[in-house]
């Protein structure tokens, strides 16, 4: 369920709020809190100039602040034979997965996260790619937000407020 609201907070009516909310609508971003502090200005730029005020100033925080993509995602742990890593690692970069969490002891352990919908594809291309020898465990799903660097943000949203 989409919900928005915007305020023009005495400015005049359409020069603040909706011209926020309507940059964030072009950057198709959801889940988003702008707020503009104007500190001067008003009479002197006249409506069009605070809402070119508010859409600039808008544009401008939204190309500099971290995005997260945030959805429904599991860990798998996977435990492989060292001869099996690179073939593994190769695969997984072709299909855009990223490895986290390398430990290479008697055997070679790596995390990956992936969509709870993907589970089963990856878990199958791990098998077929090493004749069943992978072993893959993996994680029931939770909230996961991943930032554009592959960073992982765990507990976007309490278990009681997350959406679906």
């Amino acid at each position: 369920m989409l919900h928005e609201r915007f305020s023009d907070d005495g400015e005049p009516s359409g020069t603040a709020g909706r011209p926020v909310l309507e940059v964030i609508r072009r950057k198709e971003l959801t889940n988003v809190l702008v707020v503009v502090t104007r500190y001067f200005g008003g009479i002197l730029l006249g409506a069009s100039g605070l809402v070119r005020a508010y859409t600039e100033a808008t544009a401008a925080v939204l190309s500099e602040a971290p995005k997260l993509v945030c959805a429904q995602m599991c860990d798998i742990l996977v435990t492989c034979a060292y001869e099996h890593y690179g073939k593994l690692i190769h695969l997984l970069e072709k299909a855009g997965l990223r490895v986290y969490d390398t430990e290479f002891a008697d055997v070679v352990r790596f995390r990956l996260v992936v969509l709870e919908t993907e589970v089963p594809n990856t878990v199958a291309l791990l098998s077929d790619a090493t004749s069943g020898q992978a072993k893959c465990e993996a994680s029931p799903p939770a909230y996961v937000g991943v930032t554009d660097d592959g960073k992982l943000v765990r507990d976007v949203w309490p278990a009681e407020d997350a959406p679906g």
